[in-house]
C-alpha cells in the first residue's frame, strides 16, 4: 500500500512547475512515509489534445498527424535554437486548442505562453462547484480523469490521496477528480490543500449546505502550508484519530458541520528537505527544477491586489486599537548555502542545470550570495528567460 499519492491536477502552465508539491514529497519522505507524486496537468492538457479528440471536433487532417510532433517539439532543445521549428509546432498546438474550445462547453485556449482555461461552470461559487461535479461527464478533463488517473491512483491503493489547488481555476477541475477518486477509492482519504485552500478558509467552515456538500466528496481540506497537517493525517489514518485532538490547519465535516484544527508551528525553511521534482517535464527543451526558497513576501499587505501571501504560515492579519487590521509578515528564507548545496545535488546527481526561482520576491543581495556560493563550489549560474541556469564552469 502507498502511504500518499499527491497530485497536481489541471489547469495550469504547461510550461511552468508550481513547487508545492515537491516540498511536500520530500518532507513526508523524510519522515519515513512511502509517497508517490503525480503530475496530472501537463498529462491532461495533451490527452485533451491527442489525435482523437481532435477528430471527434472535426480538426483538418494535417493536424491530426501533426499534432504530436508539435508537442514533442516543445521539449526539443534543437527545434528552440532553430526557432523557426518551434514557433512552427508553437502555432499547431494554438490553433488546435481553438479547435477544442469550440468543440466544448468550458474555454480551453493556448496562445503564447499562456493557457486559459475557465470553466462553464463558476467556480466562484458553491452551488456552480458542485453542478460541475454532477454533470462530470461533460467536463473537459473527466476522459483523461477516466482512463489514466484514477486507474493509475487505484492501482497504488492509497491511505491518502492529496490535490493541490493554486488558484480558482484548478478547483473544478479537482472536485471532478475528487468525485472520481471517491468512487474508486472509497476508503481512501482525499484531501485538498494548496494556496487557493487558504484564501477560502472561512467559506470552507461555514455551517451551511453549501459547504455541507463539498465534504460528500471530499474528506478534508488544509489550509496553509501542508508539510505538518499532511504527516498529521497520515499518523492519524495508520494509528487513529485521537479524541479532542484535532490536525492542525485541516478542515473536516465533523458530525453536523465543518471544524477546524489550530494553526501549525510554522517549519524553519532550514529544516526543510531538499525538493523532490521528479515527477514534472513542462514543455521545455530540458526540466525545469521549480523552488519555493521564501515562504512569504516582504510586500505582504502593501500590494492589495495580491492575495497570494495568505497562503503562509507567518503572513497575519493584527486588529490594531483603532480598529485597522494590519497584516505582518515574519522572514522566512532557507538559507543561501543550502539553496546552492540543492542546486549542486541536483545538477551533480541528474545533470539538471535549469531551475526557476516561484517566489514573489528574491533581493539582489541574496542572488549574489547564492551565486558566491555556487562559486566556491565550481558552479557558475546565468539568468535565462527568467530561469537560473547552473553548469560546471570550466
Amino acid at each position: 500500500m502507498t502511504d500518499a499519492v499527491l497530485v497536481f491536477p489541471p489547469s495550469y502552465y504547461p510550461w511552468f512547475v508550481a513547487p508545492g508539491l515537491s516540498h511536500l514529497t520530500a518532507w513526508l519522505k523524510a519522515k519515513g512515509w512511502a509517497v508517490v507524486q503525480r503530475d496530472a496537468n501537463i498529462p491532461a492538457i495533451e490527452h485533451v489534445l491527442r489525435p482523437e479528440a481532435l477528430a471527434v471536433a472535426g480538426a483538418p487532417g494535417h493536424m491530426l498527424t501533426g499534432i504530436g510532433p508539435a508537442l514533442a517539439t516543445m521539449r526539443d532543445e534543437a527545434a528552440h535554437h532553430a526557432l523557426e521549428p518551434y514557433l512552427a509546432a508553437k502555432r499547431m498546438i494554438e490553433e488546435a486548442s481553438t479547435i477544442i474550445d469550440a468543440a466544448v462547453p468550458d474555454t480551453f485556449l493556448i496562445f503564447r505562453n499562456t493557457l486559459k482555461y475557465i470553466s462553464a461552470y463558476d467556480a466562484r461559487r458553491r452551488e456552480a462547484v458542485m453542478a460541475a461535479v454532477a454533470d462530470r461527464e461533460n467536463h473537459l478533463f473527466h476522459d483523461y480523469y477516466r482512463d489514466v488517473e484514477v486507474p493509475a491512483i487505484a492501482t497504488l491503493k492509497p491511505r491518502l490521496v492529496g490535490l493541490s489547488v493554486n488558484d480558482h481555476h484548478q478547483l473544478i477541475p479537482s472536485m471532478v477528480l475528487a468525485s472520481m477518486l471517491r468512487e474508486a477509492l472509497p476508503d481512501t482519504h482525499i484531501t485538498i490543500g494548496g494556496n487557493l485552500i487558504a484564501r477560502l478558509k472561512t467559506t470552507l467552515e461555514a455551517d451551511d449546505p453549501l459547504t455541507a456538500a463539498f465534504y460528500t466528496v471530499v474528506d478534508s481540506f488544509i489550509h496553509h502550508e501542508g508539510e505538518q497537517p499532511l504527516a498529521a493525517l497520515l499518523e492519524e489514518l495508520v494509528h487513529g484519530r485521537v479524541a479532542n485532538r484535532p490536525v492542525p490547519q485541516v478542515i473536516r465535516f465533523d458530525g453536523a458541520r465543518p471544524v477546524s484544527g489550530p494553526p501549525s508551528v510554522p517549519v524553519q525553511l532550514d529544516q526543510l528537505p531538499r525538493p523532490d521534482p521528479e515527477a514534472y517535464r513542462p514543455w521545455t527543451p530540458e526540466p525545469v527544477t521549480a523552488l519555493n526558497i521564501y515562504r512569504g513576501c516582504y510586500y505582504s499587505g502593501i500590494c492589495s491586489f495580491c492575495d497570494i501571501n495568505e497562503g503562509y504560515d507567518t503572513v497575519v492579519h493584527e486588529r490594531q486599537t483603532d480598529g485597522q487590521v494590519k497584516v505582518k509578515f515574519r522572514k522566512r528564507l532557507r538559507p543561501m548555502a543550502q539553496v546552492a548545496e540543492d542546486l549542486a545535488v541536483w545538477h551533480g546527481e541528474t545533470g539538471r542545470r535549469t531551475f526557476s526561482f516561484t517566489d514573489e520576491w528574491f533581493r539582489v543581495s541574496e542572488m549574489l550570495e547564492l551565486g558566491e556560493h555556487l562559486a566556491a563550489r565550481g558552479l557558475r549560474a546565468c539568468c535565462r528567460m527568467g530561469l537560473r541556469n547552473v553548469s560546471r564552469s570550466q
